[in-house]
């Protein structure tokens, strides 16, 4: 099995403390564990996702490469087109399928 990432160990380990007991990790009461703000699994100190324009300007690129004219405009399948448009977003080989709407 490969090894868990630092927030995922964290998370492990807070759960194991709480004897696996999920509710009682997020209403932990040790507020003075040097795990604390990091309990549920999450970075309070990240502010984001990175550049968001950056990221804006990839996705219209691939979105570009996809055939799709608007990478904002929602998807309602009502065209093949479109539906082929949603799984090249949508795909799981796609490089933004994680950034997926």
């Amino acid at each position: 099995m490969a090894q868990p990432t630092p927030l995922r160990a964290i998370r492990l380990k807070c759960l194991d403390c709480s004897n696996n007991q999920p509710l009682e990790v997020k209403n932990c009461t040790i507020t003075d564990c040097p795990l604390y703000y990091y309990r549920l699994g999450k970075n309070p100190k990240r502010k984001g996702m990175g550049n968001p324009e950056a990221f804006k300007k990839y996705r219209e690129s691939q979105a570009k490469n996809c055939g799709l004219a608007d990478p904002d405009k929602p998807h309602d399948f009502k065209t093949k087109n479109e539906r082929k448009e949603a799984q090249c977003v949508n795909s799981k080989t796609s490089k933004i399928y994680r950034y997926r709407y």
